[in-house]
Parts: C-alpha cells; sequence; structure tokens
C-alpha cells in the first residue's frame, strides 16, 4: 500500500511539469479540463480451481469521468454482472450477481512520458481505486452445498444468502483509440481484490475477479481550446529607382535617371554625359541628270540640287546657299518645233543671199524663248555676231 501511495505522489508531481500546450506551427492548442463518460460491456473472470472457460460470465460498466490535466483524471463508475465459482470434486460451477460502485484514479501513461498533444490516436492509461461490491442472488452455491455437501465441507462455510456489501481495491489498463475529437474506442482491462468471503469458499486468502472491456468513449466538449496565430503583415515594401537600385529617396534623380538624346544611354553612362559634339557633315556626291530635249527639270533631280544646297549650308553656316528653283528661260524647241515652216522661210532667206545655213538647237536665254513660252513661236535668227556676252562681243560688218 505504500508503494502504491509514492506512485501516486509521483505521477502528480511529474503531471505539474508537463507542459499543457502544444504549438503546430501558427496553431497553438491549450488543455482544456474535460468531463466524458464510457459505455462498456465484456467478458469477467473469477479467479478459481475449474477451467478458465467455465468461470467465464458477462460484465458491462458505464462510468462518468473528469480530466483535470494532460495527466491525470478520476472516474466513477457502476460495474458488474456475474461472477462465477467451482469445485474440482465433484466437478461443479455456480454463478451469482454482482453491482459495483468504482471509484478511480486514471494516470494517462502516453502524456506522462511524452508530450501532450491533442491528435494522438493512441493513448494507455493505467487506474487505481476501491469499489463497493454489492453480491446477491447466490442460489445456485446454495443449492450445490444443499445436494452435495450437505453442510459438512469446510471450504464451503463463507457460503453466503441474500445481499451482501464488501469493499474492494481495483487497479488496470484502458487503451483508448482516439476517432474524433469526442469519441473513441477503448478497451479495459481491470483486476478487482475482495474478501474472502466472496465466492463463499474459504482458502484463507482474499478472491479475485477479472474484467475484459470493450466500448466507446464521449468526452463532453473537445478537451482542448485551439488558438490559430494571425500572419504577419506583409512588410511595405520600399520603392527603388529601377535604374541604379537605391531607395527613390536616395537615388538624386528620384528615380527619373535622364537618357542622352543622342546615344540612348543614361547620362551617367555616355561618353559626353549627354552634350556630343555636333557631328562633321559628311560629303555629298549627287549626279544630276537633265532629259534631253526637255526644258523642265525632273522632281528627282530637282531633289538632288536641294541636297547639295543643304549640305553647303551646313558645313559653310546657314544662307550661303539661297536656293530657288523655277522656270525661266526655257529650251524653246519645244514650242517650235510644231512650226518648223518658220525655219524653212529662214534657210530660204540665207540661201538666196549665199549664205549657207546652219540650224542647231539652243538653250534658253533669250527674248525668244520667252515669248515662244508666251505663245509666240520665235526662232532665233543669228546676226553673225561673236563672243556674245563679253566685253569683246563684235559682229562683222560683212555680217550685216
Amino acid at each position: 500500500m505504500k508503494k502504491l501511495f509514492l506512485s501516486i505522489v509521483c505521477a502528480l508531481s511529474m503531471s505539474t511539469m508537463v507542459a499543457q500546450t502544444y504549438v503546430d506551427g501558427d496553431t497553438t492548442y491549450e488543455f482544456k479540463p474535460y468531463n466524458y463518460l464510457q459505455f462498456q460491456a465484456g467478458a469477467g473472470y473469477t479467479l478459481g480451481e475449474i477451467d478458465f472457460s467455465d468461470l467465464l460470465s458477462p460484465a458491462a460498466q458505464i462510468s462518468w469521468g473528469r480530466q483535470f490535466t494532460p495527466i491525470h483524471g478520476l472516474r466513477v463508475g457502476l460495474g458488474g454482472w456475474q461472477s462465477k465459482g467451482g469445485w474440482v470434486n465433484p466437478y461443479n460451477d455456480y454463478k451469482y450477481n454482482y453491482i459495483a460502485l468504482n471509484a478511480d484514479y486514471v494516470v494517462n501513461i502516453t502524456n506522462l512520458f511524452r508530450e501532450w498533444k491533442p491528435q494522438y490516436r493512441f493513448n494507455l492509461n493505467a487506474f487505481v481505486g476501491i469499489a463497493g461490491n454489492l453480491s446477491f442472488n447466490n442460489d445456485e452455491a446454495i443449492d450445490l452445498e444443499a445436494e452435495k455437501f450437505h453442510g459438512i465441507n469446510e471450504n464451503f462455510k463463507h457460503l453466503w444468502d441474500g445481499n451482501k456489501f464488501r469493499p474492494a481495491g481495483r487497479m488496470g489498463l484502458i487503451a483508448d483509440f482516439r476517432c474524433t475529437d469526442r469519441i473513441s474506442i477503448n478497451l479495459e482491462a481491470n483486476a478487482n481484490i475482495i474478501s474472502d468471503h466472496y465466492n463463499s469458499k474459504h482458502a484463507d486468502n482474499a478472491d479475485w475477479y477479472f474484467n475484459g472491456l470493450v466500448g466507446l468513449t464521449c468526452k463532453l466538449g473537445n478537451g482542448y481550446t485551439k488558438t490559430v496565430r494571425e500572419p504577419e503583415p506583409e512588410p511595405v515594401p520600399v520603392a527603388k529607382c529601377g535604374t541604379c537600385g537605391k531607395t527613390i529617396d536616395e537615388c538624386q534623380y528620384h528615380g527619373q535617371h535622364p537618357k542622352c538624346a543622342t546615344c540612348g544611354k543614361y547620362v551617367d553612362e555616355c561618353e559626353y554625359k549627354g552634350n556630343h559634339p555636333a557631328p562633321k557633315p559628311q560629303p555629298v556626291v549627287r549626279n544630276i541628270f537633265f532629259e534631253k530635249n526637255k526644258a523642265i527639270i525632273s522632281n528627282d533631280e530637282a531633289v538632288k540640287i536641294q541636297e547639295i544646297a543643304a549640305y553647303l549650308n551646313e558645313k559653310y553656316g546657314e544662307g550661303t546657299i539661297d536656293l530657288r528653283l523655277s522656270d525661266s528661260y526655257r529650251n524653246m524647241r519645244e514650242v517650235v518645233e510644231p512650226y518648223m515652216f518658220l525655219i524653212d522661210y529662214a534657210k530660204e532667206s540665207f540661201s538666196s543671199n549665199g549664205v549657207t545655213p546652219v540650224v542647231s538647237a539652243i538653250r534658253g536665254g533669250t527674248d525668244g524663248a520667252r515669248l515662244s513660252y508666251m505663245g509666240l513661236p520665235c526662232p532665233n535668227l543669228s546676226t553673225g555676231g561673236l563672243n556674245a556676252h563679253g566685253k569683246y562681243e563684235f559682229v562683222p560688218v560683212q555680217s550685216l
């Protein structure tokens, strides 16, 4: 008894050191005392001398309990049904009934040696306790004594009749298999020690009966509180310059780095820091063609003339060349050719005066060209002058 008391004290001491919280990531589970109910049924065995199977009998138990900590709790219950006794010679067995009011101290061995966790699928419990056993209906033993022994069997001298109340001690193990937070399947094995008078036989030692039970445990509550930690807010991102990587406040351009208009690089990367020297103009070579026998210059050739003028202005300064393209002295051929009889008249006149005529097309630059394009075909007749438009221009007297 002293060892049993020391074991209980030791278990209670250890239970105070077991953590009643369990942390799983962001979720914290905290143990919460709870009540429970147990409904069990199975078989009982009363220790005796005859065959084991002949001493088996039905048993049942209903209990209410409270789990105070992850380690220890208390349970009270009402159990019983039937017990058996027997004789070897002559071979006989008899049965009687009982009801036992139990009070147990329960220790969760799993939580005693491991961290408490509400999700354990298996828990092993041990218990010790006391019981008040009320025995009744011992008629078979009374009849056996009257029929076989006629009151002369000394070993049957504890034969009893009516109802008998006797104290008992008990202990056992409970295996608990969790199905949900509130429902589990239990397997229980218990041993009960009681007075030698229990089975009506005299043996100078205590009687024992054992029970093997299976049933359901129903928690009246989850047995824990669950707290989910709120995720920490995401840090506010610091705006950074996409070019230099500094924060906007640290960047000297506040995230708006200027680019060189010439090379397209950022000013800090540009060799000239964005101030490229003016490019030197490249020489321009253009071949300008005038269509033969045409007085008007084509648009393509006019563009070439404009490009040359632009190059000269770029190289020597704006205003060096003032280019204006306009019609002036056109070639009169286009107008005169439909009226060639005018040329024929001139040729006849030259020939009649002993002069051999020479006909050639000339460019504009004469009043005849102007008059021709004004609607009056006017070919030029040579006066015999030489060195035209110069200071040595003259005409021989013979040519007049």
